[in-house]
């Protein structure tokens, strides 16, 4: 965050006194930073299953059974084409 750097910059201009601050803050950052990759990994597992499911649709030049809309449709009797 914002704040966490000028806290380390200010820190810094303290010296080596602050180095215990200064590594606590690096420390929480990269705790952060592996929790937004998880997500980040999870993210594009989901992505890449639905580039393979449109992939396939293209391929196939199939309906996408799983559009919400089509489900819609289905509710009123209509079709969404």
């Amino acid at each position: 965050a914002i704040e966490d750097i000028r806290n380390y910059i200010e820190l810094c201009r303290e010296g080596d006194s602050s180095i215990e601050d200064r590594a606590e803050i690096i420390f929480r950052q990269k705790k952060r930073l592996r929790r937004q990759i998880h997500d980040l990994q999870r993210q594009m597992i989901v992505l890449k299953d639905k580039e393979q499911y449109c992939r396939e649709i293209l391929e196939r030049r199939s309906r996408d059974i799983c559009n919400p809309a089509g489900f819609l449709d289905q509710k009123r009797g209509t079709s969404p084409d």
